[in-house]
């Protein structure tokens, strides 16, 4: 009964949403004409592409001049292309021939149609019209017949509610960036979206010479140019171009940088468990890699592990260590410990530790004017009991190895991530499921072990032995995010090499406990 109220609850969340979105969110057509004066954009006229081998022509679809030299240049300046006549926006012309095959003749001129008192097209080879002009000298009178389809009526909606943007006069070229060219091939690729515009210009420039000697602009040839303007718009529409994996929408946003964020590959969490309660990723969970931590928790992190070093060093002039070979233990003299792990020292560490992957289990030495090599201890506790008394604590000994970089920055992440959720995002964002903030925890390397460190019980520390220091550990870390599988089909992803953003946001969340 419970479990029946909860579904019935969720159902009611979700048509609430569904409802906010259609009352909010709105699609419009975009009209060239505003969006080329709004950004002074300048004009393709040339279907040449090179003057010579790398040299892209002056008014070109490669131009310097127009698209600029720069990549970022090059990724967000438009151009457009002057049609010279009003054309169907391709978005209209592919929902109205949908609906309506007898548009399409309208637009190629093989038959001529009159319309009745109804709004509606009648054949008529006598006195009926056809061509584009007629369409858009008719608009006000056309009317759409309706069906019992939802899907009909929203498209019949769409077309009404943009209604005075129906017909263009230019088209919009995207940025450079994003239209392939091979130039080292013997023969040079220019990709199929260069072509379409290519194809366009040189339909476009055919009926303009056409017109400047007097002659009919045929409706074949124009019908010919709104078939180019459909298929340029359904190359973008189409999932490898624009929302997929490679599209222009994720790889414009993957030309983007935040601050305190990264983006990682998305893998699938280790399953391999006793119990429920010991796995890493749950709904309220995501397992994120120490290396990524690093960067999005980086002024927290670093001053942590200052913050450690003066608690270590602070007020005690003396260091207890033990030489090899010995039991017995000796003092050294530190010197300088607060100058020696400054904070320039300290970002040395964090970025060898984000962008070197063979060497993470780097001992810290003890600073000390005998210039002995002394290396700090590692004073953890390999104890799975969370909830240890410290007489349970006392009786497990300590494991013999030195304290790593690997081990603060670990320990910095946890007590830096406790108060804190992390937003995971998964572009594109074709919805409100692609986004949402979850708990941290911390994911270190593949084998893991529950530790008792100065009174705080970590129950996946990093696996480090006393071997294992110094040593290759480009196969031991895990650097992937891990979410819960129930998250998958909601944001779209599966476990190929999915790029998911991962972003803090600025603000505190008061600590809970799940049940």
């Amino acid at each position: 009964m419970r479990k029946l109220k909860d579904d019935f609850k969720f159902n009611i969340l979700q048509t609430a949403l569904e409802s906010a979105i259609e009352e909010h969110f709105k699609l419009e057509i975009l009209e060239p004409d505003i969006f080329v004066k709004a950004n002074d954009i300048e004009e393709v006229t040339d279907p040449v592409y090179f003057v010579r081998k790398g040299v892209p022509t002056e008014r070109g679809l490669l131009s310097n001049t127009i698209f600029g030299i720069s990549t970022d240049e090059r990724a967000n300046k438009y151009a457009y292309i002057d049609l010279t006549e009003y054309f169907l926006h391709p978005l209209v012309y592919k929902l109205w021939c949908q609906m309506d095959k007898r548009v399409r003749e309208i637009v190629h001129g093989t038959k001529k149609y009159s319309i009745n008192s109804k709004g509606d097209f009648v054949e008529d080879e006598e006195n009926g019209k056809n061509g584009i002009k007629f369409l858009k000298d008719n608009i006000d009178i056309i009317k759409i017949g309706t069906t019992d389809s939802d899907k009909r009526d929203t498209k019949i909606q769409f077309i009404k509610n943009n209604k005075d943007k129906l017909f263009v006069k230019k088209c919009i070229v995207i940025p450079a960036y994003y239209r392939d060219v091979n130039t080292e091939a013997t023969v040079i690729g220019v990709g199929e979206i260069n072509k379409l515009y290519d194809n366009l210009i040189i339909a476009v420039r055919s009926l303009k010479e056409t017109a400047d000697y007097g002659l009919t602009m045929s409706t074949a040839s124009k019908g010919r140019v709104q078939e180019i303007l459909l298929a340029i718009y359904a190359w973008l529409s189409q999932e490898p171009n624009i929302y997929g994996k490679k599209g222009i929408i994720k790889r414009s946003v993957m030309s983007k940088t935040a601050d305190y964020s990264s983006r990682l590959v998305l893998s699938a969490p280790n399953l391999r468990v006793e119990r429920l309660e010991d796995l890493m990723v749950d709904l309220d969970h995501t397992a994120v890699p120490l290396s990524s931590l690093c960067t999005n928790l980086y002024p927290y992190v670093e001053f942590w592990i200052r913050r450690f070093f003066e608690n270590e060093f602070s007020g005690n002039g003396m260091y207890p260590y033990i030489e090899k070979d010995s039991t017995e233990v000796k003092y050294i003299k530190v010197k300088d410990p607060l100058i020696e792990f400054s904070d320039i020292r300290i970002k040395k560490e964090l970025d060898r530790f984000i962008h070197g992957y063979s060497n993470r289990f780097i001992a810290i030495e003890v600073p000390n004017d005998e210039k002995k090599t002394i290396h700090m201890n590692f004073k953890g506790r390999n104890l799975d009991i969370d909830d240890a008394t410290n007489e349970e604590i006392l009786k497990t000994p300590l494991i013999g190895r030195n304290l790593t970089w690997c081990d603060l920055i670990y320990m910095a992440c946890i007590e830096c991530s406790s108060d804190k959720k992390i937003l995971i995002t998964r572009y594109p964002m074709d919805s409100y499921f692609n986004q949402y903030p979850s708990k941290i925890v911390v994911s270190s390397t593949k084998d893991i072990e529950p530790m008792w460190y100065d009174n705080k019980f970590y129950k996946y520390y990093p696996k480090i032995r006393k071997e294992d220091i110094e040593k290759d550990t480009s196969n031991k870390f895990i650097d992937t995010l891990n979410i819960c599988n129930l998250y998958l089909t909601a944001i779209g992803g599966d476990y190929e090499p999915n790029l998911i953003h991962c972003s803090l946001p600025w603000a505190k969340f008061p600590k809970t406990k799940t049940a």
